[in-house]
């Protein structure tokens, strides 16, 4: 047998025709790629000692039907047994806590897999395709079936979920035709988008109370919804998911708290709804294209409509909003006559919620009624410099302001107390100067990369250019940074790990000593050239006062300035440096200068 190998990775099987292979000792790694396209091997046995089995690695070996697998092994990386087509059953190891992307994808006659109970993940796709395999048994301290993880398993009749599952993401099962029944677990708290969709048998399933949403198309194509006499397909803790019926009037049930994705969406021949004062959510889509509907009076009951709910309503002209809605996503009304017949450059309902701008000024001034600024209200508006929003406005919607390529400056009150996701994103070379009473919301990737923020809190000013488009869920140091505007304390400042984001605020608040002091005294040299990068006279001036920087400081800075080309920032710092220092050695300033 010819096995390339090189510091206990195997690199390479060259395959001579043997049927069964025995992995050298002392192997630690299955190498990427080291077997793909085997064509003659039926059986690998992994010595021993393996601790890992990289992407690729067994990858459209088709006669392979076995793998022993070693009580070492602790990962199997994305795709290692894609279209593995003549692999019968997998045991995996109790060390195994991983499982890639895609890893035993399109083994069409893997049958059976034994999952171990030490397990924390399950990649995408990791069985998609097993067209085969007929049981699960999904090990505790799993909290995500992600995408498609069992899609298009034609023959799985039997899933057991463990207690610890928090969410089925989507497309997870689609297409499992066999599959009869399912009970989620309590603390499941999402099902995505066409997760058990095209599950033709699935009658029979256990929804907890736990469960707040529950994604368009999930349950589409499955017995549930096709054989059901049923006129309203309620789920868990009152989610309304599909309205089952041609009639023009629809009465929602009492019991019904969310309206779902696409619940009644493309129905042409309802005309009227009667929502009830129990419903707190409208969903996505979730009456799109109901063109006959004529009216929506919404009860205050409900607090947020997402994205495109009543779009393509074409015969709606009346819609009554509640008093205390706390978001509105975007484009909601798009294509209906309540957007399109209203007059003026401020599409607005209910006299206090901003649906639309259709004007083409530079500067915009919001009426001072406005208290919502609902999603995409000024989407794509180039015309666009700067925008000033009264105090009463409570809420800037998702994507209010994306793509308004031209903005330049935007001025947010202490009033708005939630910032939605992407509310300006693309919005390249922007100033936005926030004032801060508390802690707002901000959505997800609210601002972009560059924008420069000016923070107003505690009677000062300070601000940041953001390095990142902000504030993604994994952007925790923007997120740090919000925390400490929106509350600046010792605590919260030390919690920043940021130095472009920490040295302008122990600028901000040096004088009031502790961390900052101590944090500036430290960094004295790094926040001179973080000045000098940013241009910053007033921080260069700062920074002298307070009597921080040496002389030696000082000559680097100016060496630094000469590089970077930054001309008036290197005069400043000479006339600093003569005025501070003059002919003396490199020494501290006894006093503060202002100059």
């Amino acid at each position: 047998m010819a096995f390339e190998t090189e510091n206990n990775i195997l690199r390479r099987y060259e395959d001579d025709g043997t049927e069964t292979v025995t992995v050298p000792q002392g192997i630690e790694i299955i190498g990427e790629y080291s077997f793909t396209g085997s064509e003659n091997v039926k059986k690998i046995i992994i010595p021993e000692g393996v601790k890992k089995i990289e992407q690729y690695a067994f990858w459209n070996c088709i006669r392979l039907k076995e793998i022993v697998l070693p009580s070492t092994l602790e990962e199997i990386a994305r795709f290692a047994c894609w279209e593995c087509g003549s692999l019968e059953s997998v045991k995996i190891p109790e060390n195994v806590v991983k499982i890639g992307n895609a890893a035993f994808r399109e083994c069409d006659m893997l049958k059976t897999v034994s999952l171990p109970h030490n397990m924390e993940s399950i990649g995408s796709s990791a069985f998609s395709n097993c067209i085969s395999l007929e049981t699960v048994i999904i090990p505790n301290g799993i909290k995500i079936i992600k995408q498609r993880t069992f899609y298009g398993c034609l023959a799985l009749k039997s899933v057991t979920l463990p207690e610890s599952l928090e969410e089925v993401d989507e497309y997870a099962f689609e297409a499992c035709r066999l599959l009869d029944g399912i009970s989620l677990p309590d603390g499941v708290k999402s099902i995505g988008r066409h997760a058990f969709d095209t599950c033709r048998a699935l009658k029979n399933i256990d929804i907890p109370e736990s469960v707040e949403y529950i994604g368009s198309s999930a349950f589409i194509n499955t017995a549930l919804v096709n054989t059901s006499d049923r006129p309203f397909i309620i789920l868990g803790d009152g989610i309304l998911i599909h309205f089952n019926s041609e009639n023009e009037t629809a009465v929602i049930p009492e019991n019904v708290n969310i309206i779902g994705e696409r619940a009644f969406s493309y129905k042409k021949g309802l005309k009227k709804v009667v929502f009830s004062d129990n419903i707190k959510h409208i969903c996505e889509y979730a009456f799109e294209s109901c063109e006959a509907l004529e009216e929506a009076v919404l009860p205050d009951s409900i607090k947020s409509i997402d994205n495109r709910a009543f779009s393509g309503c074409r015969s709606l002209e009346k819609v009554v909003l509640p008093k205390k809605l706390e978001f509105m996503g975007s484009d909601v009304f798009f294509d209906t006559p309540v957007l399109n017949e209203m007059q003026g450059d401020f599409a607005v309902q209910s006299e206090k919620y901003l649906l639309k701008y259709r004007g083409s000024d530079s500067v915009v001034e919001l009426p001072d009624e406005i208290a919502f600024i609902c999603g995409g209200a000024f989407s794509g508006c180039d015309t666009l410099r700067e925008i000033k929003i009264p105090s009463g406005v409570s809420n800037i919607g998702a994507n209010a302001f994306e793509w308004c390529r031209e903005l330049r400056f935007a001025d947010i009150p202490k009033s708005v107390t939630s910032i939605g996701r992407s509310a300006f994103g693309h919005c390249r070379g922007l100033t936005v100067k926030i004032h801060f009473n508390g802690k707002k919301e901000i959505g997800e990737n609210a601002f972009c990369r560059g924008t420069r923020l000016v923070f107003c809190c505690g009677g000062r000013e300070f601000s940041v250019k953001l390095k990142t488009d902000m504030v993604s869920n994994a952007d925790i140091n923007g997120r740090l940074l919000f925390d400490f505007a929106a509350d600046p304390n010792a605590f919260s400042f030390d919690k920043l790990t940021e130095n472009n984001y920490k040295i302008p605020a122990a600028l901000c608040f040096y004088e009031d000593g502790g961390a900052y002091t101590e944090y500036l005294e430290s960094n004295a040299k790094t926040a001179l050239f973080y000045a000098i990068d940013e241009g910053n006279a007033e921080q260069l001036e700062k920074l002298f006062s307070f009597g921080i920087l040496t002389q030696s400081d000082v000559s680097d800075g100016i060496n630094y300035a000469v590089d970077m080309e930054k001309t008036e920032i290197q005069t400043l710092l000479l006339r600093c440096k003569h005025n501070f220092f003059g002919d003396s050695a490199d020494k501290r300033l006894d006093e503060k200068f202002r100059l």
